[in-house]
């Protein structure tokens, strides 16, 4: 197949005890909530969820579900994602040390129950089989039907806050007190998206452009083609994004030809944006279409101001992500240059016309008048992607070079060293140039038609 041109984007409310009659408000002693929490998906693998104020418990895997629905009946293991691990973590959600064997064999109690531990903190991290990245799921704590009932006073394997430790002297501190504020069997959070989305896989769509996949549509794009590196056997770097909010899809454009024609060399493609916040280039970024919360720091929800905040999960830095070829590419076919087909199509005044055979070596005789409209069309042609042809030049009116000619259109000569004083310089990626040395031809712009020849 040929190419041719043809040139013509919960408080938990905590009731009010009062003493109907008398009027006396009873205050409870230990004045604060049960416990709570809220979660984020940090990766599509991980879930980290924090409480809102540290607590005593036993993390056991049956005891949380993720689950696209809020509504879970206590003792139900039946969820959309079933964790395979849970671990304390940082408050960042890397898993901290493993816990002893002691402690597995103590929070696996009784015979069913499989713990990983316990958690004397805020922050715990689950770990699970792969959700979508642009996807929110609820995290319930629905407290295994094998696990002890911690919703009474004696009761274990649940999670209990004892308030702050001056409380201790009189609630004693221990898990099961009667003073414990315990985390509610049903208790459930809307974990939010804080998955950055990922380049998923490059591929090489023309000799001077990339398609970059995504994992998900990116919604807020303020990085540049200078933050691509290009690595491998090339002489090209990268100069320019092309991409609209909401696409999955980027396009990159490199300043020199990655020519696959005679060798696939292996390229890789590396993103560093750099960080002001570390003295490092200008803080660019590609984000999610999620209100990640993680980043807007100014402007009303969906605003100009607020887009540019970079509200989204952001693309994290990556190296060596391989630039694919495309599956028809075979360096075994047959390959040709750009070329001229062997028609050239002359006209005057769009009446008479003049097909001519380059490749016959017939000179023709073209009679035209002063005021004259002669229109010339040249068919030329690429086996791989016309994109790569990024100029063609028509030259005419050839006589022995002037001394005040313009030297850039000078070097254009006959077979007989003439030089061509008129001069049409189509050109792909930029504005056409026309030059006439003495005015004899005036240009009009060129027309573009792109055909698929067989």
């Amino acid at each position: 197949m040929i190419l041719s041109f043809k040139f013509t984007f919960s408080l938990i409310a905590i009731a009010a005890l009062l003493g109907s009659g008398s009027g006396l408000m009873i205050n409870d002693a230990y004045a604060w909530d049960a416990p709570e929490f809220t979660c984020n998906h940090i990766n599509v693998t991980a879930t980290h969820c924090t409480f809102d104020q540290s607590v005593n418990g036993t993390l056991a895997l049956l005891d949380w579900g993720i689950t696209i629905l809020s509504t879970a009946s206590a003792g139900d293991v039946t969820y959309d994602f079933i964790p395979t691990g849970i671990s304390n973590s940082t408050s960042s959600g890397i898993g901290q040390t493993a816990p002893s064997a002691g402690d597995i064999r103590v929070s696996s109690l009784p015979a069913g129950v499989t713990g990983a531990g316990f958690l004397n903190g805020t922050d715990f991290v689950l770990i699970h089989p792969a959700i979508p990245s642009d996807a929110t799921y609820y995290i319930n704590y629905t407290n295994n039907a094998l696990t002890p009932n911690p919703g009474i006073a004696g009761g274990v394997g649940g999670f209990q806050s004892h308030g702050a430790t001056s409380d201790c002297a009189v609630a004693h501190c221990g898990e099961g007190s009667s003073t414990s504020k315990i985390l509610k069997i049903g208790s459930n959070a809307t974990a939010k998206d804080w998955m950055s989305p990922s380049a998923v896989s490059a591929e090489k769509t023309g000799p001077k452009k990339i398609a970059v996949l995504m994992s998900e549509p990116v919604g807020n794009i303020n990085s540049t083609g200078i933050e691509f590196t290009l690595s491998g056997l090339h002489d090209s770097v990268v100069s320019s994004l092309i991409a609209s909010n909401g696409t999955k899809t980027i396009y990159l454009t490199t300043r020199n030809l990655i020519d696959p024609i005679n060798t696939t060399p292996t390229i890789t493609l590396s993103y560093n944006p750099g960080l002001a916040s570390a003295g490092v280039g200008v803080e660019h970024w590609i984000t999610d279409a999620i209100d990640s919360t993680r980043y807007a720091s100014s402007g009303a929800p969906q605003s100009a101001e607020w887009l540019l905040s970079g509200h989204g999960n952001r693309l994290l830095n990556f190296t060596s992500l391989v630039v694919t070829y495309p599956t028809d590419f075979s360096p075994d076919a047959e390959y040709y240059p750009p070329h001229i087909h062997d028609e050239v199509s002359v006209s005057i005044n769009s009446d008479e016309l003049y097909d001519l055979k380059i490749h016959d070596n017939i000179t023709s005789n073209i009679l035209a008048y002063v005021g004259d409209t002669i229109s010339v069309t040249v068919s030329i042609g690429d086996d791989y992607y016309l994109s790569g042809i990024s100029r063609a030049t028509l030259i005419t009116n050839y006589d022995h070079e002037p001394s005040g000619m313009n030297q850039y259109y000078s070097t254009n000569h006959d077979e007989l060293g003439q030089t061509g004083l008129s001069v049409y310089e189509w050109n792909q990626n930029t504005f056409d140039q026309k030059y006439d040395y003495a005015g004899v031809i005036s240009w009009d712009e060129s027309i573009i038609k792109i055909d698929k020849r067989i």
